[in-house]
């Protein structure tokens, strides 16, 4: 992330910059889609594993949470998969120049 920052302020110069280029729109995107990423990864630390170890639920409870743990790692592998992609087309994109 730090580094992302430091990159940020060397390549984009101003913050209207990333609303009006096509560069800027790609690097928020990314953030974006980066904390979607983070999010879906908390639920399942936080929520769905610890039900999954839960003592004393019934087996439809386990089921349940292991379904949507299931889901939500398809989901969280096709968010990095879509960064991947932006990072990619970041590569390729010029950044807006300094004026």
């Amino acid at each position: 992330i730090l580094s992302g920052l430091a990159n940020a302020y060397y390549l984009v110069p101003s913050p209207r910059a990333l609303l009006q280029t096509t560069y800027g729109n790609l690097l928020l995107l990314k953030l974006v889609v980066f904390i979607a990423m983070l999010a879906i990864a908390a639920v399942n630390r936080t929520r769905l594993t610890t039900a999954l170890r839960a003592e004393g639920q019934g087996g439809g409870a386990r089921a349940a949470a292991a379904a949507r743990l299931r889901r939500n790692v398809w989901i969280e592998q096709a968010l990095g998969a879509a960064i991947v992609l932006l990072v990619a087309t970041l590569g390729i994109t010029p950044p807006p120049l300094r004026g």
